[in-house]
C-alpha cells in the first residue's frame, strides 16, 4: 500500500501542470492531521460502518483528495491527503471539513485505528508520529 502511495504522489507532481498559460502552476500532496473522529462503539463481522473525520483545511489552494488508509493485521494507520495548488492568490480559511470512509469488519476480536494527529513526517517515513487511537471490538 505505501508503495503505491508513493508512485501515485511521484506521477502526481510530474504531472501536475494545471494550466498550459501559468506553467508555474503546479500542485503537490500534503498529508494533513484528522482533528476529531466519530467511530462505533463496537462492529460486527461482516457490517459496513461510516466513520467520519474532521480536518483542517489551511487554504483555499487545498483541495481534498483521498485519505490514506494502511492495514498491518488488525491495525489501521488513517491521514487525510491533500492536493495543494501552488499560487500566490490563496486565502486563508483554517476551515473545518469532514470526510468519510468505509469500514467493514471481517473477523472478530479487536481492531486499533490510529488517526494520524501530527503531519507528514509520520506517513511518509514510517515513524510512528502522534495518533488518536482507537480500539474497537469486533463482535458476532
Amino acid at each position: 500500500m505505501k508503495k503505491i502511495f508513493f508512485v501515485l504522489l511521484i506521477l502526481l507532481n510530474l504531472s501536475c501542470s494545471l494550466d498550459d498559460s501559468n506553467p508555474n502552476l503546479t500542485a503537490y500532496v500534503e498529508v494533513l492531521p484528522i482533528e476529531s473522529v466519530t467511530m462505533p462503539e463496537y462492529f460486527q463481522v461482516g457490517q459496513t460502518y461510516q466513520i467520519d473525520l474532521t480536518y483542517i483545511r489551511p487554504t483555499s489552494c487545498y483541495f481534498f483528495q483521498d485519505i490514506f488508509y494502511d492495514v498491518e493485521g488488525n491495525t489501521s494507520k488513517i491521514a487525510i491527503l491533500n492536493s495543494v495548488i501552488t499560487t500566490d492568490n490563496c486565502s486563508i480559511l483554517d476551515e473545518e471539513v469532514e470526510a468519510s470512509f468505509n469500514f467493514t469488519a471481517s473477523e472478530t476480536g479487536v481492531h486499533v485505528f490510529k488517526f494520524l494527529r501530527e503531519d507528514e513526517p509520520a506517513v511518509n517515513t514510517g515513524a510512528d508520529g502522534t495518533y488518536m487511537t482507537y480500539e474497537i471490538e469486533v463482535v458476532d
